[in-house]
């Protein structure tokens, strides 16, 4: 299994066992990774994105700037909502 250390980009091969508390092998196909995702930023970055699209569009059409914000919030939650529910991660 290959994983990305986050600090320097470097791509590493993990090993197919990892250790439990009592130090005994387990085999990585023998467990479930948890999500240790953080969703509050996928949502603060969908959010921010979906404001600066749907502003191009909705300004102009005489959208005030709370109810485009209101529309991105909206939006995002829908979207991190199926996210999770799919099981996605980045």
């Amino acid at each position: 299994m290959k994983a990305k250390i986050k600090a320097t980009g470097q791509i590493i091969e993990l090993c197919p066992y990892v250790y439990d508390v009592d130090g005994n092998d387990v085999l990585l196909d023998e467990v479930e990774l948890l999500d240790n995702y953080n969703w509050q930023q996928v949502r603060i970055d969908a959010a921010v994105k979906l404001t600066c699209a749907l502003s191009v569009t909705m300004l102009g059409d005489g959208y005030s700037e709370r109810q485009i914000v209101k529309q991105s919030v909206e939006l995002t939650d829908a979207l991190v909502e199926e996210l999770q529910k799919k099981g996605w991660r980045r």
